[in-house]
């Protein structure tokens, strides 16, 4: 089943920091994914990364050292809270 953006996407992305009018890659926008630990879907492809980026830069969320993990941090769990 493919994913699609809501009508609304552009402004929620945009306050997340994310531009959904980056210029395309060849590596899909939304793909279906289940993460291999937790077996749990996840976004993925340019979006997930898009918004992954956005949130490091923020500072919402710290990659493990070491680990492709990464933590939501503080500020980020009051900042997600509070736009979403």
């Amino acid at each position: 089943c493919p994913y699609a953006l809501g009508p609304k996407a552009a402004e929620v992305f945009a306050d997340l920091g994310v531009d959904l009018s980056a210029q395309p890659t060849r590596r899909p926008l939304l793909r279906f994914c289940v993460d291999w630990s937790e077996q749990r879907h996840h976004l993925a492809g340019q979006l997930g990364s898009a918004v992954t980026e956005a949130f490091l830069a923020r500072g919402w969320l710290r990659r493990r050292k070491g680990q492709r993990a990464v933590d939501l941090t503080d500020s980020g769990h009051a900042a997600l809270a509070e736009l979403l």
